[in-house]
């Protein structure tokens, strides 16, 4: 199981790495501390086999190191575990007072504790630092699954962090030196290796967590901030979960769309499209017990939660994809406006990464701009907002590709006495069309506000001028790039041409003639002065030749 080979594939000897207090037993003051610690993690510490300490004789220690053997009696709760082999048949006590299983061996002693026999354990022989090593980590998967229904000698619990990557530590004191295990509610399994009273070792484990990225390209492109788009665009998401090492529980992963998103299918509505890929090359992996489960909550929301089996059989830190497909939808909010606590509001999408005790977060946007059409009188007339002309929306400036809008909202001036609103439109609000929606036939202006626009060119085409005023011939647009623009009005209430906010279109009354395009009136002009100096001419030469 990978969750302990990293831990144990360094571990030269098992009993020579175990924790044994060699120390003065008169001076009980063992302790073991993990440190890096997963925040909020229960650690619990189980002592499988007692450390028997005798006196050296004189001289026989130089550093003066008690004798010690390691015991254990068959009411303990992990008698049964370590006479059990791997394969095979268990040993019979009572008839074999000396017997090996699975490397270690056991050996009947003339001493008995609470009436019960004590077997001294030890493991025979010289082996090398890979056979100790493969000896360990076998042992290590015997105890660990084996720990259902065991009792925990000590359990201490990792102080709690707002960051879950901030590690701190954990101490055990122990009442008594022995061969402890200690393994955490995250799956890590740490054989002690000391030779004092005192042991620190670092836990290994890291927690999973999620990385959630955005693209308006379906594969490709991905952000891990915010994209802008217009209402009705397609957006695409990914979410990445890394495992960490050492993790054999559920993972969650909650998706939280604000009403500006919702999720978008193609095919299957009872998963909305949203699919889970892992492996090298990536694949899809099919829900079921052993893997996932998949809840769509509703057209905002859905829930992943991966199955214990399918986080143990990931490699450490090996990636698993969640990707789906979501909509810009009309409630979408604009860049910039605020919510009562003046916080920038826009459309974004979270996700929350749940594993055990603690979760990690992550999310992305949709950024909706604005902008103003306003429609005015010329200079002469001081810029005021002209009623009654009529546009459509295109994309390019000489192109037939249209933009359908809906009217989202009519706003009418307010009675400065009655505070009640009035007839006369103060603006009209609109819209990108959704597929299906009927648009308007037309744009009215005066002041038209256009929400839920991404980045682009928008170009207006004069349908219609309101009646004694000139239509345009050519069409006006506007560019917006990560910003609102939106128009403002000087204090007599013209528009405020100066400043270049929103986009100004002028409509200008009186006759207009042309200039280019056809003969106009020019011509007829140019023959009526050619016919009168010809008449002048006639008229002269006459007078002259009757003088003669």
């Amino acid at each position: 199981m990978k969750k302990f080979a990293i831990i144990l594939m360094s571990i030269a000897l098992v009993f020579s790495c175990a924790l044994v207090a060699f120390a003065d037993p008169s001076t009980p003051e063992y302790s073991i501390t993990v440190n890096n610690a997963v925040p909020a993690e229960t650690y619990r510490a189980f002592k499988i086999l007692d450390a028997s300490l005798g006196e050296m004789p004189e001289g026989a220690s130089a550093s003066g190191a008690d004798a010690f053997n390691y015991t254990i009696t068959p009411a303990s709760q992990w008698w049964s575990v370590l006479i059990t082999p791997t394969s095979g048949t268990a040993p019979d006590p009572s008839t074999q007072d000396h017997f090996t299983v699975d490397g270690l061996t056991f050996q009947r002693s003339a001493a008995t504790l609470n009436g019960q026999p004590v077997y001294n354990v030890t493991r025979d022989g010289e082996h090398t630092a890979s056979e100790n090593a493969t000896f360990a980590r076998n042992l290590a998967n015997k105890l660990y699954g084996a720990l259902a229904g065991k009792t925990t000698t000590y359990v201490e619990v990792a102080p709690d962090a707002v960051d879950p990557e901030v590690k701190s530590s954990v101490t055990f004191d122990l009442d008594e030196p022995g061969y402890y295990f200690v393994t955490t509610s995250v799956g890590s399994l740490c054989i002690l290796d000391t030779t004092t009273p005192t042991v620190t070792v670092n836990d290994k484990n890291d927690v999973p967590d999620i990385d959630k990225k955005i693209s308006k390209t379906s594969g490709s492109n991905w952000s891990d901030g915010n994209v802008n788009a217009s209402v009705g665009d397609l957006v695409y998401f990914q979410l990445d979960v890394t495992d960490g090492k050492g993790t054999n529980q559920t993972i969650t992963v909650e998706d939280r769309m604000t009403d500006g998103i919702a999720l978008y299918y193609s095919g299957d509505p009872s998963t909305h499209d949203i699919t889970v890929l892992a492996g090298n090359p990536l694949a899809p992996v099919a829900a079921g017990e052993n893997t996932y489960t998949l809840t769509v909550n509703n057209t905002h929301s859905f829930d992943v939660v991966f199955a214990p089996a399918f986080v143990a059989s990931l490699g450490d830190l090996e990636h698993v994809y969640i990707t789906y497909t979501g909509i810009v939808t009309p409630y979408a909010v604009v860049k910039g406006t605020t919510d009562n606590n003046s916080n920038e509001l826009f459309n974004t999408n979270d996700v929350t990464l749940t594993y055990l005790h603690w979760e990690d977060n992550d999310q992305v946007g949709v950024e909706t701009f604005a902008f103003d059409l306003v429609k005015t009188t010329s200079e002469t007339y001081q810029y005021r907002l002209l009623e009654g002309a009529q546009f459509k929306l295109y994309t390019t400036q000489n192109g037939n590709t249209e933009i359908p809008v809906v009217l989202k909202e009519t706003i009418y001036e307010i009675d400065s006495t009655t505070g009640l609103p009035t007839d006369k439109v103060a603006k009209r609000v609109y819209r990108k069309a959704l597929a299906g929606e009927t648009p308007v036939d037309h744009i009215d202006a005066g002041l038209a506000t256009f929400e839920g626009f991404g980045n682009g060119e928008y170009y207006f085409e004069e349908t219609v001028a309101p009646a004694g005023y000139n239509k345009l011939t050519t069409r006006e647009g506007i560019t917006i790039s990560n910003a609102n623009d939106y128009a403002t009005f000087l204090a007599n209430g013209s528009y405020d041409s100066q400043t270049g906010s929103g986009l100004g279109i002028v409509n200008r009354t009186g006759a207009e003639l042309p200039s280019t395009g056809g003969i106009g009136t020019y011509l007829f002009y140019g023959i009526g002065a050619l016919l009168v100096v010809g008449a002048v001419v006639v008229l002269v030469s006459k007078k002259r030749m009757h003088a003669y």
